[in-house]
């Protein structure tokens, strides 16, 4: 064999490394695209906002190995058309359907039984209010307390409170102060009356037993 035949057959060597290489880089690339046989279903995509989703049925694959992918992943237009085309519609058309029906649920107007509701609600609120208002109306009885008075005792004018001893407050939540005359008298006041009338022995009382914040 002379050194031109070994040359030769070395160059044939290579050549068909380089090309046996090419075919299984090409076998790798082929293996790793899935023919579409079928779009079934479409949805828009949860994840980006205007896209549109595919329900996808492979060829050679059985129903359980159907997938959603986004649209971007399938590269057949005409596949993409035919099957709007058979839909009657078009993905421009679902997408702004879509949208509308997003805005509609931000703006969900009040059904009847909401309606309903909402007056009934507001009736037993009203009831509850007049009930409330009919209750305020209802004066409370002046001699809830033993001796109470909205006067000074026979012979005594307010000049003659000499301290309020206690403030007590009735079922309706209205106040009374008992109070000590100047004679040694013990009776018992509304708040009311000694506010117009005595109000100096009254406030003496509450800052006497309020606790007053430190500044």
């Amino acid at each position: 064999m002379t050194g031109l035949d070994a040359k030769n057959m070395s160059d044939d060597s290579d050549h068909k490394d380089i090309e046996s290489l090419s075919n299984e880089s090409a076998s790798e690339e082929t293996e790793e695209v899935y023919e579409v046989e079928a779009l079934l279903d479409h949805r828009v995509s949860a994840k980006k906002q205007n896209t549109v989703e595919y329900l996808i049925k492979w060829h050679n694959y059985g129903d359980d190995q159907n997938t959603w992918e986004n649209e971007s992943n399938i590269f057949s237009e005409t596949l993409v058309d035919e099957y709007w085309t058979s839909k009657g519609s078009s993905r421009d058309k679902f997408l702004k359907a879509e949208s509308e029906k997003r805005k509609k649920r931000v703006k969900k107007p009040k059904t009847n039984v909401e309606v309903k509701d909402s007056k009934r609600q507001k009736a037993i609120s009203t009831s509850s209010d007049t009930k409330l208002s009919e209750s305020r109306k209802k004066k409370p009885n002046v001699n809830g307390f033993p001796n109470s008075v909205r006067e000074p005792p026979p012979g005594l004018t307010w000049n003659d409170v000499s301290v309020v001893q206690e403030v007590f407050s009735d079922q309706y939540k209205k106040l009374f102060s008992q109070v000590k005359w100047s004679n040694g008298q013990i009776t018992f006041c509304t708040n009311e009356s000694l506010r117009k009338n005595c109000p100096i022995p009254l406030l003496k009382y509450y800052e006497a037993h309020l606790e007053f914040q430190a500044y």
